[in-house]
């Protein structure tokens, strides 16, 4: 992430916002540190994998990924 966001510096955005469900505080931190704004809606302690976080971490299969940019491409963009 932390490269991530250094690429995307180099773009000059007005600005950005990294977003992650769960991740150690630490991670949301470091990233704060190098100045990015970060949300991070969930920092357990201790986090063992990040499944602990959720009621259901079942593995999605490749269709229903492959299919979500086609249907969000029928929403258009005012609804994105």
């Amino acid at each position: 992430m932390r490269v991530a966001a250094q690429a995307l510096r180099q773009l000059k955005p007005v600005q950005f916002v990294i977003a992650v469900p769960v991740t150690p505080a630490s991670v949301c931190n470091g990233l704060r540190d190098d100045g990015t704004s970060v949300v991070c809606l969930l920092t357990p302690k201790p986090l063992y994998n990040v499944g602990q976080c959720y009621d259901n971490f079942s593995q999605t299969t490749d269709v229903p990924v492959r299919e979500l940019p086609q249907k969000a491409s029928l929403w258009g963009p005012a609804s994105r």
